[in-house]
């Protein structure tokens, strides 16, 4: 029997289990399509459902295995934060703070230890504000200083014109040398 003959045959067979599958297979398809629906409709899923024990499923399952399987990143990328945040409701959320409790919470000395005086001080130029503020301080008192002293001298001048019985009309406005030519030109004859 040579090569083609075999060949011949074999696919004559396969053609005979091929048509008769083919028939079994449309004749189980329409069995199913009969019977289903009727299984189907005389089923009441809400008693399946209380039949099943959901927490012993739970138990069976391993949840660190399923959390590895999550891919967050993919999940991510699907999540549309804007369309989130815009169904949130901020009025709702800052009612529901308790302002007091957060505050309680802070520990203020701990925060101040982490604040850079120096560094804050460069950025804010408050040194310079603080220098200037020191030199003007320094600069009024001084002209109080002066002020005082001038009022002083004043008082002594006056006192002493008394006690020697000089005319304050002629008295000078001013240094000797700054004034002495004027002095000259309004003393008495």
């Amino acid at each position: 029997m040579s090569r083609q003959e075999r060949l011949t045959r074999r696919s004559r067979r396969h053609g005979l289990v091929g048509s008769l599958r083919e028939g079994a297979s449309d004749v189980v398809q329409s069995v199913v399509n009969e019977v289903v629906p009727g299984v189907v409709g005389a089923l009441d899923v809400d008693e399946v459902v209380q039949r099943v024990d959901v927490q012993a499923i739970l138990d069976r399952i391993d949840m660190e295995d399923l959390i590895e399987r999550i891919d967050l990143n993919a999940l991510l990328e699907h999540l549309d934060v804007d369309a989130l945040l815009a169904r949130v409701d901020v009025q709702a959320l800052v009612k529901r703070l308790d302002v007091g409790q957060i505050i309680d919470e802070i520990d203020v000395n701990a925060l101040l230890e982490r604040v850079d005086v120096d560094a804050l001080v460069e950025r804010t130029e408050l040194g310079d504000i603080v220098a200037r503020s020191g030199a003007g301080v320094a600069a009024k008192g001084l002209d109080v200083a002066r002020s005082l002293g001038v009022g002083a001298d004043s008082f002594v001048h006056r006192w002493a014109d008394r006690l020697l019985r000089r005319d304050p009309a002629f008295h000078p406005g001013g240094p000797i040398l700054l004034i002495g030519h004027a002095r000259t030109q309004t003393s008495p004859p």
